[in-house]
């Protein structure tokens, strides 16, 4: 019995009818709160308003007595003032005022409460510093009272009106018990319709889920058709499990067809899949491969990092891994990629490339020189990577529009899109460095083309919030060649943006004009340069980024070498990294030997 019960209140019907009548209940119960608050509000107000106006009336009233015994006071004094023992007018006023002012107010404030019975109205005066007048109905005496007054002269005297709390006490009953009927109607109602979408929109889903498991199964399943928007939903989950049959056999073609060799691994560590690649590379029999024959050739060190990458969910990478095949030196790129099955199991992918005939050639470039390695190795590259690359990259393109309604077909697409990029970026810089151009010295404006690198840059900048400051630049020019210029401090500029951290950034790019040189310094407060690494960081290949290439600075000093400049660097790991270039005043002709600073 609490198992079934169980089940019923975690199911979706329950869910949607729980949540709709606790949102019901609490609008509506909110709704009758504050329909009553505003009508007491307003009640409230209204009579506050209805007090204030007697009390103006009263004070008017007020002063027409004064006027009044004023004029009384004067009668009298004009009368006796040609006697002997004649008395001033502000004596003969005062003592009318004694006799006749709360006489006379208490005619006006008994009206009060004779028109509404729970009103009261009185008068302080200042000047005797007593109530007057003061006039209620004793019936309501007991209750809390709401109170206007309004003000009679300058030296303190008021009249007031007040009237008692119970007929406004009645008339917010009233309030609260139409309110009540009015709520208790709409929730009812409410419920009632509630009740209804909840067992419909279940039903509907309950439908819709069933399907979706029978198609999990089998992906030639339909839902069965459903009203309203459950139908579009059935609809197109039936067109996509239809995409998806032709995208699965043609992605299964591709998989089979691919260069790259693909070994696909199940937690307990059995073959799920191989394709005809991966087979070739490790000189395996394709009708009895075994995960024996896998580890016998890819050795402990890569059954290591599979079992790494299974348990911490980390990517391990084998660049040029020298492995004996059938007793043949090949050498193997090396991917292991952590996944997730649907079914929420974890996997590997074992990628492979054969680089063994680029090794061959580097080792063969290696006995030349070093720009003759790197022209030879170039050449390779242009000829066994880039045409396939950019075939590859299309054909990548096309199926990730067709496949990337999946979110590990996306992430999977954009992972190899990513590594496809990184290659082409690599064969650009390698030609870069391998085939450096005379450059086309000429006076160049500096300010125009930090300003060009920094709106390129405008997003990174935001996104990590750096500061920028730009000092010295002003007219400034230099002798350089225009594209090299723009080449190298756009290296030195993406550097520092990546170096810096989140948050209190600041990127300062300075120049100086000095007696014979001039000196433009691009400097950062980022992550700064590891101590045993700032020797190499010229050095072609050395990088310590995952999507670096290691070409950037050592393209960077070959062109200022071209220009007949100098670079040079000052670190503090983790507090400032400076670059200066350094530029001759005159137009170049010869190596120019400039000093260097320590970093202050």
């Amino acid at each position: 019995m609490v198992p079934k019960m169980l089940k019923w209140i975690r199911s979706v019907r329950f869910q949607v009818f729980f949540f709709t009548v606790l949102l019901v209940v609490f609008g509506n119960l909110t709704l009758g709160w504050f329909l009553t608050e505003t009508m007491t509000t307003h009640l409230i107000q209204e009579k506050q308003e209805k007090l204030q106006h007697h009390a103006r009336q009263l004070a008017k009233t007020y002063q027409d007595v004064m006027l009044r015994i004023k004029d009384d006071a004067q009668i009298q004094y004009e009368a006796q003032k040609h006697y002997f023992d004649a008395r001033s007018f502000e004596a003969i006023y005062t003592d009318v005022k004694k006799m006749k002012m709360e006489l006379s107010l208490l005619i006006y404030s008994r009206q009060i409460p004779a028109f509404y019975e729970e009103m009261s109205a009185g008068f302080f005066i200042k000047e005797f510093d007593k109530v007057m007048a003061y006039a209620s109905n004793p019936a309501y005496s007991e209750y809390p009272r709401l109170t206007a007054s309004a003000k009679l002269d300058d030296q303190g005297s008021f009249v007031w009106v007040e009237e008692s709390y119970h007929n406004i006490q009645l008339k917010i009953a009233d309030i609260k018990q139409q309110s009540n009927r009015i709520i208790l109607t709409i929730m009812l109602t409410t419920l009632l319709l509630g009740f209804f979408f909840a067992f419909t929109f279940s039903r509907n889903l309950k439908r819709l889920l069933s399907g979706l498991a029978r198609m999990n199964v089998d992906l030639q399943e339909k839902i069965p058709p459903l009203p309203g928007e459950f139908g579009e939903i059935s609809a197109a989950l039936n067109r996509f499990a239809d995409n998806l049959s032709v995208s699965t056999a043609r992605n299964e073609l591709i998989l089979r067809n691919t260069q790259t060799g693909m070994i696909s691994l199940t937690k307990d560590r059995q073959i799920a899949f191989i394709n005809p690649s991966a087979i070739q590379y490790l000189g395996l029999n394709p009708e009895k491969a075994t995960i024996t024959d896998i580890w016998d050739r890819l050795g402990p060190t890569v059954r290591g990092a599979v079992d790494k990458a299974m348990e911490k969910h980390t990517q391990y990478k084998f660049d040029s891994a020298k492995k004996i095949i059938e007793k043949e030196e090949r050498y193997l790129n090396i991917v292991i990629t952590p996944n997730q099955n649907p079914d929420g199991s974890p996997s590997v992918l074992i990628s492979l490339e054969d680089v063994t005939e680029n090794i061959h050639l580097l080792k063969e470039a290696e006995k030349n020189e070093a720009l003759k390695m790197l022209g030879l190795f170039t050449t390779g590259i242009a000829h066994e990577i880039r045409n396939p690359l950019t075939s590859v990259k299309g054909f990548i393109q096309i199926l990730s529009k067709k496949l990337s309604t999946e979110p590990e077909n996306a992430r999977m697409f954009k992972l190899v899109l990513r590594e496809i990029d990184r290659l082409e970026s690599l064969i650009r810089d390698l030609l870069v460095y391998a085939r450096p151009s005379k450059p086309n010295l000429e006076k160049i404006p500096v300010e125009p083309i930090i300003d060009t690198i920094l709106q390129m840059l405008e997003a990174r900048i935001k996104q990590k919030r750096i500061q920028v400051d730009l000092k010295g630049l002003g007219n400034l020019e230099v002798y350089a060649d225009r594209r090299q210029l723009h080449q190298i401090l756009f290296n030195l500029i993406v550097n520092s943006i990546q170096a810096i951290r989140p948050e209190n950034g600041h990127l300062l790019i300075e120049a100086k004009v000095l007696e014979e040189t001039i000196e433009l310094t691009v400097q950062d407060n980022g992550i700064g340069i590891d101590t045993s690494e700032q020797q190499k960081i010229f050095t072609p290949f050395f990088t310590t980024k995952d999507k670096g290439t290691g070409l950037g600075l050592a393209i960077s000093r070959r062109m200022m070498e071209d220009l007949e400049g100098s670079i040079r660097f000052e670190s503090i790991p983790g507090e400032v990294t400076r670059f200066t270039l350094t530029f001759s005043k005159e137009k170049p002709n010869k190596t120019l030997d400039f000093p260097t600073k320590p970093l202050t």
